[in-house]
C-alpha cells in the first residue's frame, strides 16, 4: 500500500527490468516509493542479523541512471561500501543467451555514471565481472574458459547455481541452467584448474 507505483494490477513488483525500466523513465515511479522500498529491504536484511558485504539487485536494475545515485546515497547511510557493476568483460562464450548483448547495451550508460559515482563516494567493487553474457546458461567448459582468462587482481563471477533444474523451472521461467552451473565448480578439471592458477575464492569484503 505504501509503494503502488512500484506494483501492478495484483499488487507485486513488475515481472522485468524492462516493465520496470518503462514505468520509471515514463515518471511513473514516485522517487519517495522507491527509495522506501530499497531501504525498507536493506533494513529487513539489518534485522535479520545477515552481514551485507555488498548492494546488488535483481536483474541489476542498481546501475539504471537515475537509480544508481540513490542506491549510493543508502549504501553510504547504512556504511556500506561494496557494490557490484555487471559490466562483463569479454570472454569467449559459445552458445551465450540470445539477447545478451542487448541485455549489456542496456545499462552501458549506468555503468559510466557509476563508475564516477563510485570514485566520488569512495565505494567499492571488483577490479572485473564476469557471468552476464552467459547469465543461467555457464557450464564447464564457459567456468574453465574464464578461469584461463581471468586477469589480475579480484574478478566476480555472477553465477545461478542449483540442485533441481526442473523444480526451479516451474518456478521461474527464465530456462536457466541451475544444475550444470553447479556441476561447473564441481568439475574435476576445473578444481585442478584453480590450484595450476594459484586461483583464490574470496568474497566481496576482499575488495
Amino acid at each position: 500500500a505504501k509503494v503502488s507505483s512500484l506494483l501492478d494490477e495484483q499488487g507485486l513488483f513488475l515481472p522485468d527490468y524492462v516493465a520496470f525500466a518503462k514505468r520509471f523513465y515514463s515518471g511513473s515511479v514516485k522517487r519517495s516509493e522507491l527509495e522506501a522500498e530499497l531501504r525498507a529491504q536493506i533494513e529487513r536484511a539489518l534485522e535479520s542479523k545477515i552481514n551485507i558485504t555488498h548492494i546488488d539487485s535483481h536483474q541489476h536494475t542498481h546501475v539504471l541512471p537515475g537509480i544508481n545515485a540513490l542506491v549510493l546515497k543508502l549504501c553510504n547511510e547504512y556504511n556500506i561500501i561494496r557494490v557490484r557493476i555487471p559490466k562483463d568483460v569479454v570472454v569467449e562464450y559459445r552458445d551465450r543467451p540470445q539477447g545478451s548483448e542487448s541485455k549489456l547495451n542496456t545499462y552501458s550508460d549506468g555503468f559510466r555514471v557509476i563508475r564516477k559515482m563510485l570514485q566520488l563516494y569512495k565505494n567499492y567493487k571488483p577490479m572485473h565481472f564476469f557471468g552476464m553474457l552467459a547469465g543461467g546458461h555457464l557450464n564447464a567448459e564457459l567456468v574453465g574458459n574464464i578461469l584461463h582468462q581471468l586477469p589480475d587482481g579480484i574478478s566476480e563471477l555472477m553465477t545461478h547455481p542449483g540442485l533441481d533444474s526442473a523444480a526451479l523451472g516451474k518456478i521461474f521461467p527464465w530456462q536457466y541452467h541451475w544444475q550444470e552451473e553447479m556441476q561447473a565448480y564441481l568439475d574435476s578439471g576445473n578444481k585442478k584448474l584453480l590450484q595450476q592458477e594459484q586461483i583464490q575464492s574470496v568474497n566481496f569484503t576482499a575488495c
